[in-house]
């Protein structure tokens, strides 16, 4: 008769099964991915690892089928799983819930998981640009990027623009100047000398900004048309991330066209996107005696968080770009644009990115602070 300690005896899983299994799982749980190759809590490297059977190696241990095939090696990586020990103890406690199927999707899930973020030729780098500038008096953060890079790129380098530990915020009176300066400073030394393009190559760049519109709009100026470029948004719901969604919701964005005088002196543009501008207050800062105002929202109620997609992002530079066509036509000469905006960090950037320094009308950029629109900065010459 054959006892149990005879039925489940066998030999050390052999060594080159074992290092094959660490690099497709790439030293993580393939159920849960927590890291086995340093301890949870002291972080000290070592080999906390388990290896498990899918189809077990006796016929006393979880998921053992009586029709499996004679001719299948246990010991084989495609029958083996690396995990932790907490995860090991779930799948054989609870046999009928980690079935050997369920087992072979949860593996291949990982493994495939692992050869896509390991595949670089056919992942692109990119040159990661942080700007942050301090806004509403809280100095701000970017963190947490490589997730919104994954799977399509990752950072060759990062380069930061923002000033560390500033203690300038929007109500200072020097603080648009000061950071702007600084801005510029920054782009010209760190930023400027990678768009060469002497060697024909097209460089990637990805951007990833939060400031006060104003400045957002001035850092999308110094953005290159001739380069691959792409603007993250930082989205607060569900969870925070800078990762654009993948979703096919789309955003209908309108122009509405409030005042036509027959002589025009001047614009007023309003953006209603994340929040909807004070119109008496916009009232109180220009007149719109003369003006020509103009307003872009959305088919929905504005509001901050909207801004989910890549598609939506475009839809809206496309429909910004129609509306500058028609402004110009109808002013039919240079008159300054007064631009009120609630927009997402990323469309403000790419207002700027996407202005036209030979054709664009002058555009004035406001701030609001404690209720009150304030002159922040000038784009373009008022005084052509």
């Amino acid at each position: 008769m054959t006892t149990k300690s005879q039925e489940t005896h066998r030999k050390t899983i052999p060594t080159p099964s074992k290092i094959l299994l660490w690099a497709m799982a790439a030293g993580r749980c393939e159920k849960c991915g927590k890291i086995l190759y340093k301890h949870p809590l002291t972080g000290t490297d070592g080999n906390y690892a388990q290896i498990a059977h899918n189809h077990p190696v006796g016929k006393r241990g979880p998921r053992f089928e009586h029709k499996i095939d004679s001719s299948l090696n246990i010991d084989d990586v495609s029958n083996l799983l690396l995990l932790c020990a907490e995860c090991h103890k779930e799948i054989d406690d609870n046999p009928t819930l980690y079935t050997v199927e369920h087992l072979k999707n949860i593996k291949q899930t990982h493994e495939t998981c692992v050869y896509k973020a390991t595949d670089f030729e056919h992942i692109k780098t990119t040159t990661v640009i942080k700007y942050a500038a301090n806004l509403h008096g809280r100095s701000l953060s970017i963190d947490n990027i490589s997730d919104a890079l994954f799977p399509e790129k990752f950072a060759r380098n990062i380069i930061e623009l923002g000033l560390k530990n500033s203690s300038w915020n929007t109500s200072d009176e020097a603080y648009w100047s000061y950071e702007s300066q600084n801005l510029e400073k920054n782009f010209k030394n760190k930023v400027l000398p990678l768009f060469d393009n002497s060697n024909n190559e097209r460089k990637d760049f990805s951007i990833f900004a939060l400031a006060p519109i104003p400045l957002l709009i001035k850092f999308g100026t110094l953005l290159s048309n001739k380069q691959r470029i792409d603007v993250y948004q930082l989205q607060k719901s569900p969870t925070q991330t800078w990762r654009w969604q993948n979703s096919n919701t789309r955003v209908k964005y309108t122009t509405n066209y409030k005042n036509c005088p027959t002589s025009i002196k001047q614009v007023v543009l309003i953006l209603s996107l994340s929040g909807k501008p004070l119109i008496d207050t916009i009232q109180s800062t220009v007149s719109f005696e003369n003006s020509l105002v103009v307003e872009i929202t959305t088919d929905t109620t504005p509001y901050e968080d909207f801004l989910k997609t890549r598609q939506q992002l475009d839809d809206f530079i496309k429909e910004y770009l129609k509306t500058k066509e028609e402004i110009r036509s109808i002013c039919k000469q240079v008159v300054p644009i007064h631009l009120f905006a609630a927009i997402p960090n990323a469309i403000a950037v790419e207002i700027g990115r996407h202005r036209d320094t030979t054709a664009d009308l002058p555009l004035i950029t406001y701030n609001l602070t404690n209720n009150k629109y304030h002159h922040a900065l000038t784009i373009g010459d008022t005084n052509e």
